[in-house]
């Protein structure tokens, strides 16, 4: 780790070289296991905890959420989902429950990302492919040169 990312607290004066954690960081730092994380940045985490009641509140169902999704062999968790969403919603916390109504409105998709062993990460990577060869051909030359490139990639 940089000397420029190890002091990660929220509350001191920043030099140059110290800096406050980016947005993006402090996200990272939720969604990371607790006891996975350095010192300097489980301090971080402590920190943000403190200055904020809502993500206080959140920061335990953003856990169970993570779990429930890397850990797709329980049983049981349909209805761990269906608690989940529950605590979710009566959470306080608007966004939150904005974004469990969101979940909620496409229950049986979300329902099926943790409990089914199926994934759509094959077809979104050859979908993802295809646009890049679109993107690099667009202007320089006609269909036909197309469907070679994208018949040669495949």
């Amino acid at each position: 780790m940089t000397e420029r990312c190890r002091k990660l607290t929220l509350g001191e004066p920043l030099g140059k070289e110290d800096r406050a954690p980016s947005p993006k960081r402090l996200v990272w730092l939720l969604l990371s296991d607790p006891e996975n994380l350095e010192t300097a940045e489980r301090v971080a985490l402590d920190e943000m905890l403190k200055a904020s009641t809502e993500v206080a509140v959140i920061h335990p169902l953003i856990q169970r959420f993570e779990k429930m999704i890397k850990h797709r062999s329980d049983n049981g968790q349909a209805a761990k989902l269906d608690r989940w969403l529950g605590e979710a919603l009566d959470s306080g916390v608007k966004a939150f429950e904005t974004f469990a109504m969101g979940l909620k409105r496409e229950h049986s998709g979300v329902e099926a990302a943790p409990t089914l062993p199926y994934s759509n990460g094959q077809t979104e990577g050859q979908i993802n492919k295809l646009k890049l060869i679109k993107r690099q051909m667009y202007g320089r030359a006609s269909f036909s040169m197309l469907r070679q490139r994208v018949l040669g990639a495949a």
